[in-house]
């Protein structure tokens, strides 16, 4: 071998190329001919999957208890609410199941990496509209993908995203504290970038619904990278302390849905013990009489609860808690 520049001799050129003819020497003998190299971008975001995105359904039943209670103060009516489980996908399959218009807002939810999304229905803003104006809340005409809201409707969605920030402030304080800002909005969520069409995205659906059949969306898309950041958060065993936060959120959580049950109240003046036969032989104006009671009795769903007495509030009918459930 040739010292100097570390290559082959002529003398040892010759015997090599000698050996090869001859089949002394197999040829691509030491070479890894099969190999092939695979691209890798080291500056594109990592969407490899690794981290549990279910802990987010967690998240988001916290986010929608506070955001539907704060939403009901805004509409002066109930609002109820469910989530949907989450749903990872490429962004371009998102953007194309968008609707427009829609108030779409580009946040930043630090310590997370990227920009977020939060997509609210137009359903909603123009409710919190007629809300603070007076007005009905239809809107039966069918909206151009085009239209822009005016400076009223963004100062709207404005007040809608301050709910927001809050809601998601508390949900988030079981996985990791986060301070959301706003970045930009805009009409159309397919107009907003916030990653790659092909990078993965997680899509968290809150649908909402009030009055008789009002109902509306708010949708919250994160990069699926973002989420990475806090990978240790999302997939460690939790303490035993942030266990007990999640066994009381869980029965906040649980009396609140249980909040929003309608029940059957029936409000009984007075109980009067007597026989089919002489309810039978009554006739018209006759007088029935009968001891009236101290109090009235507030039975709710046949089981009595409060006993008061009855009464009328402006012009109303009214019932006056006195004592709790009877004996």
């Amino acid at each position: 071998m040739a010292e100097a520049e570390n290559i082959l001799s002529p003398e040892e050129l010759d015997a090599l190329s000698s050996g090869i003819e001859d089949g002394s020497i197999e040829a691509g003998a030491g070479l890894n001919i099969s190999a092939r190299a695979v691209k890798h971008d080291i500056v594109k975001k990592d969407s490899s999957k690794g981290v549990n995105v279910d802990v987010i359904n967690t998240v988001n039943t916290r986010f929608l208890s506070k955001f539907k209670n704060e939403l009901s103060t805004v509409f002066r009516t109930e609002v109820k609410g469910a989530a949907r489980e989450v749903k990872l996908m490429p962004y371009h399959e998102y953007c194309e199941m968008a609707t427009a218009p829609s108030a779409s807002n580009v946040i930043k939810l630090k310590p997370l990496h990227g920009n977020s999304l939060v997509v609210i229905d137009p359903a909603i803003i123009f409710r919190c509209f007629d809300s603070f104006f007076g007005g009905t809340g239809d809107r039966e005409q069918e909206l151009l993908p085009s239209r822009i809201f005016t400076s009223t409707e963004v100062s709207i969605n404005n007040i809608l995203m301050n709910i927001t920030f809050d809601a998601l402030k508390q949900a988030w304080l079981i996985l990791q504290p986060v301070d959301p800002s706003s970045v930009s909005m805009s009409n159309n969520a397919r107009s907003v970038l916030v990653s790659d069409d092909n990078d993965l995205v997680l899509l968290s659906r809150i649908v909402l619904t009030w009055g008789e059949d009002e109902s509306g969306t708010v949708d919250i898309v994160y990069p699926y990278y973002a989420l990475k950041t806090i990978r240790e958060s999302l997939i460690r065993p939790s303490s035993d302390e942030e266990k007990d936060d999640i066994a009381t959120q869980w029965t906040e959580d649980l009396q609140s849905a249980v909040l929003d049950s309608e029940l059957a109240v029936k409000v009984v003046l007075a109980q009067i013990d007597t026989t089919l036969k002489a309810v039978e032989s009554m006739g018209e104006e006759q007088v029935l009489y009968f001891a009236k009671p101290k109090y009235a009795r507030l039975d709710v769903e046949g089981v009595p609860f409060f006993q008061g007495n009855v009464g009328t509030q402006s012009s109303n009918m009214a019932f006056q808690i006195v004592n709790g459930k009877p004996k």
